[in-house]
């Protein structure tokens, strides 16, 4: 049911069958997801606005703590954890690779020249390009094309790639060859 379907049933309903579906609809639901949905609960019941449900973005993302999550994504690949069976990463997640490896391009991507973390974000740039890369030739995530699988060209991404460590590193020989 959309929501907008949900907001013309509760307009013509009764609040106490309101009350009775929210409860047994309460009872389905896993402790996890209790434990999740407490806060909000209480907030609105509470008459305070529930607050937006923001997931971490460039902008609210500490640089470090998001470079410490690229380096654990990229020793993972690297040790094949997202592909093969592990106590590392658990099985839910291992498919969900795709989705860490969009969120750390788009933070990445959106870090412009002026920013003092320019230069390592090309850093990490060239790193996961790399990473996909070396997932197209071995098995290193479940998919035959990493590039497809994150929404991206290869040829697109290197494009960035290149531009930004031209704009960070400059127009150097070795810089050059280094890209070639």
């Amino acid at each position: 049911m959309k929501i907008n379907e949900l907001r013309e049933l509760l307009a013509t309903s009764e609040p106490e069958r309101i009350s009775k579906a929210f409860r047994e609809c309460y009872k389905k639901l896993a402790k996890s997801k209790k434990e999740e949905l407490d806060p909000l609960i209480r907030d609105i019941l509470s008459g305070k606005e529930p607050e937006k449900n923001i997931r971490k973005s460039a902008k609210t993302m500490d640089f470090t703590e998001l470079s410490a999550e690229i380096d654990t994504f990229l020793y993972n690949a690297y040790a094949d954890n997202y592909f093969v069976l592990n106590k590392v990463i658990s099985k839910e997640r291992r498919s969900k690779w795709r989705f860490e490896a969009k969120d750390f391009l788009k933070a990445l991507i959106v870090v412009n020249e002026t920013d003092e973390n320019f230069d390592k974000s090309v850093i990490y740039l060239t790193k996961l390009f790399d990473v996909f890369s070396y997932g197209c030739r071995y098995h290193v995530f479940s998919d035959y094309d990493t590039f497809r699988s994150i929404g991206m060209e290869q040829e697109e991404l290197f494009a960035i790639v290149v531009s930004r460590r031209l704009i960070s590193i400059g127009y150097t020989e070795e810089n050059l060859k280094t890209m070639l």
